[in-house]
């Protein structure tokens, strides 16, 4: 390891978070205009776009997080090659935030 870099906790640099995914057993949560990341979406790229989108009610009903453009995303759940797998978040809209994660 060189010597310029350090151990440290990742919340000590950052802010720790996770989120969930709203029902799907609730079609009004869904295909609204607000961007969800799934973890399957995270694949060690840049996020201009979301696969899906969710609805204000499926955010409300959810904890689904509100994340700003340039996040370092950790896919934490997943099979196979998903898992460990990084992105930054690269969606802009008009709340000048990012998108929502699972």
């Amino acid at each position: 390891m060189p010597e310029s870099w350090a151990f440290t906790s990742i919340d000590y640099i950052g802010l720790v978070c996770n989120g969930s995914t709203p029902s799907r057993k609730v079609p009004s949560y869904w295909n609204g205009d607000i961007p969800w990341i799934s973890s399957g979406e995270v694949r060690n790229s840049i996020i201009k776009e979301s696969r899906e989108q969710i609805t204000q009610e499926g955010y409300k009903n959810s904890s689904v997080r509100l994340l700003p453009k340039g996040t370092v995303l950790l896919a934490m759940i997943g099979e196979g090659k998903t898992r460990g797998q990084t992105a930054i978040l690269d969606i802009t809209d008009k709340s000048k935030y990012g998108g929502y994660c699972s």
